[in-house]
């Protein structure tokens, strides 16, 4: 065998250096506190979502029950609680809350597949490629993120693991409205040095 070609056979068969392992480690590893923090927020959006439809169904039970006790006798107060029971009704039919709990809970089982990928395989940059290609195939399918909800889930995560400096200010009125309001502009800073996060939302 030539010498060329004897190289090329022991590049493409030789395991990767302690520094390739090292990068391949810690790209994985950063991939895998996404899907940590994205597992948290899949659940707290689906919650959400269940809580919403929980919640109408209660509102229209009540209120309907409601309008036809007091309509014999308050004509005005029983037409005006079936209006609100079908203004909440339509609201829950429209907005469909049961299928988006339904779908973010679908995510989360795809997020939590994929972590369980990652802690039962031999690390290398053939899995490190497979990896990145299964969460942007997951992720396609997020929809538009909220983008303080999004932090707040990785604050969580990197208290979580004790990374105290990577942990992002959060202040009351974005904490009050994180979960209807997309706030895509919105740059928080480092709790630990002041310097802005970068917008990881889609």
């Amino acid at each position: 065998m030539e010498e060329g070609t004897e190289n090329i056979g022991d590049s493409s068969t030789s395991s990767p250096s302690n520094g390739q392992k090292e990068e391949i480690e810690d790209s994985i590893y950063e991939i895998d506190f996404r899907i940590k923090s994205a597992l948290r927020y899949c659940k707290k959006r689906c919650s959400t979502f269940e809580f919403l439809h929980n919640f109408c169904i209660c509102i229209a039970l009540f209120g309907g029950s409601t309008a036809v006790a007091v309509f014999s006798k308050y004509p005005l107060v029983g037409s005006i609680c079936g209006l609100i029971v079908a203004a909440i009704f339509s609201a829950d039919s429209a907005i469909d809350f049961s299928r988006r709990s339904e779908k973010y809970n679908n995510l989360f089982n795809r997020f939590n597949d994929l972590s369980i990928k990652i802690h039962s395989e031999i690390y290398s940059s053939e899995f490190l490629i497979r990896i990145k290609n299964d969460m942007t195939n997951i992720q396609r399918d997020v929809p538009a993120t909220l983008r303080v909800l999004d932090v707040l889930c990785h604050n969580q995560e990197a208290k979580f693991q004790g990374i105290e400096d990577d942990q992002y200010e959060i202040d009351f009125w974005h904490r009050l409205l994180m979960n209807v309001w997309k706030f895509e502009n919105w740059q928080p800073k480092k709790l630990s040095n002041n310097h802005l996060v970068q917008n990881t939302s889609k």
